[in-house]
């Protein structure tokens, strides 16, 4: 599906990457010079520096449109996007995440104990988003439970992220098992992807958002079904085939 935004500031541009025998740099706009994918992302940092005080959260990222390739060099074209949040869909708000860098977040655990975007780049992150009157959050806990006992020996962790105080998740802990690392007061963050509940996350080693599906239910799932994703529900198999994935990788 392509998303058209309302609020878009499209500069045109050529990439070029290393890949093989291949060149690419980048060449922005009528600029005939030559620039790295560094310097694109120093672009892209600017462009958030000068927004960083306005009162809209703003989404800014290269969006590819076409290529083509010349000698042995690739040619992307593409521009930069910026996008108001506020004003995308569900779906739009999950679509624009996929396959981009999860938003770096400092979060303080029920525990006390920090946990940071950054720290976590070399590991698997799974993340459960939830809240405690949430009745399919509930029911998908033994679940969770389960796929994080049968990973606890591997490079993963995993977290969960709710809008609600800590006291009001600690009281809740009481009466219910869930293992995960429980981070509170991340509705901010939350609203990045929607305001649906519950929701998991996957995030692979270099920080980068490979999967999002809505809460787990049980059962088995035939061979070449992996893929098969329901938007309320999940297979919990279809998780542990994309973690078995990510952690290859």
């Amino acid at each position: 599906m392509k998303i058209n935004f309302a609020l878009i500031l499209l500069l045109t541009w050529t990439t070029f990457n290393l890949t093989a025998q291949i060149d690419t740099v980048y060449n922005l706009g009528n600029d005939e010079n030559r620039i790295t994918l560094d310097e694109i992302d120093q672009h892209i940092k600017n462009i958030e520096e000068r927004l960083k005080n306005d009162t809209i959260e703003w989404i800014i990222r290269f969006e590819f449109i076409r290529e083509e390739i010349e000698g042995d060099t690739l040619i992307q074209y593409g521009g930069i996007n910026i996008v108001d949040q506020s004003i995308l869909t569900e779906e739009d708000k999950i679509e624009i995440r996929l396959n981009y860098e999860i938003p770096k977040f400092n979060f303080v655990d029920i525990n006390g104990e920090t946990i940071n975007s950054e720290d976590l780049k070399g590991k698997v992150i799974f993340i459960n988003t939830w809240f405690t009157r949430c009745p399919p959050c509930i029911a998908e806990m033994p679940y969770l439970n389960e796929i994080k006992n049968n990973y606890s020996d591997q490079n993963i962790v995993f977290i969960s992220m709710a809008p609600e105080e800590k006291r009001e998740i600690l009281t809740f802990l009481k009466k219910h098992h869930f293992q995960f690392q429980h981070i509170p007061d991340a509705d901010i963050f939350l609203k990045k992807f929607g305001v649906g509940f519950p929701k998991n996350i996957l995030v692979d080693k270099e920080g980068i958002i490979r999967y999002i599906g809505g809460g787990l239910v049980d059962g088995m799932i035939e061979k070449g079904e992996e893929n098969v994703i329901e938007q309320d529900q999940v297979n919990q198999d279809v998780i542990r085939v994309q973690i078995d994935k990510l952690l290859s990788e």
